[in-house]
């Protein structure tokens, strides 16, 4: 049983896809708030630092989305914090969440019963139904290994209408000791690096980029927020 939070939050990295499910499962079976985001001593975040990295949020997705009828998913829900946030904050959208584990969704959907919320692994399947607006919230560690069907299942995820998608990234960053992907990834602003060849594959351009360094975790890693429009070429 796992029952610290520092237990599991940097362990080494898993890249096999039912390893992962596995893994995941049993964090949120064994903890009931293992990311510290219900205001518990459990977790290495704690509420006031996820506090401050959503008000950011919500102020660029006003920002830059406004008040229009966008259908927005979330991939990494969790418990459901939020996705419950941005289903209250904007009701013009229509806001899903979805999370690899099945003991993740259970629970979210028991705190927040009028919040949608889905089983999904995102290297595995596409969002159903499409969406604009794409968040990938703490998972990107995660996904690394297989960019290419990561970026193919947003590809199949996105409408690509008349109106343009948006791919948000937030993800903790470290100092110093980062053990996983140094070649790819070591700040917020190399996601565009990271994500643009792997899109242009798919003939998808971005047409806007911004990128911003957050708030400071006293765990020895920053939050990061990458932020794409993203147009597809006729």
């Amino acid at each position: 049983m796992i029952r610290e939070a520092r237990d599991y939050t940097f362990i080494d990295y898993i890249d096999d896809d039912a390893a992962r499910k596995e893994y995941f499962e049993r964090i949120y079976s064994d903890i009931d708030d293992p990311w510290g985001q219900l205001g518990t001593k459990h977790g290495p975040l704690g509420s006031d630092f996820y506090s401050e990295t959503q008000h950011f949020l919500t102020r660029r997705i006003t920002s830059v989305l406004g008040a229009e009828k966008f259908r927005f998913a979330e991939i990494g829900c969790g418990l459901g914090n939020l996705t419950h946030l941005l289903t209250r904050t904007f009701p013009s959208f229509t806001v899903s969440g979805y999370d690899l584990s099945q003991n993740a969704v259970r629970k979210a959907k028991q705190r927040f019963p009028e919040t949608d919320f889905c089983q999904l692994d995102i290297l595995q399947n596409a969002v159903v139904p499409q969406c604009e607006c794409i968040l990938l919230s703490n998972v990107v560690w995660y996904l690394l290994h297989d960019i290419e069907r990561l970026v193919n299942s947003l590809f199949l995820s996105f409408t690509f209408g008349d109106s343009s998608n948006y791919l948000l990234i937030q993800n903790p960053y470290f100092f110093n000791g980062q053990r996983y992907y140094n070649n790819l990834l070591r700040a917020p602003e190399q996601c565009l690096d990271l994500l643009s060849g792997h899109l242009e594959k798919h003939g998808i351009e971005v047409s806007a980029y911004f990128s911003s360094r957050l708030v400071k975790s006293a765990w020895g890693y920053y939050y990061g927020y990458s932020e794409f429009k993203l147009t597809q070429r006729t």
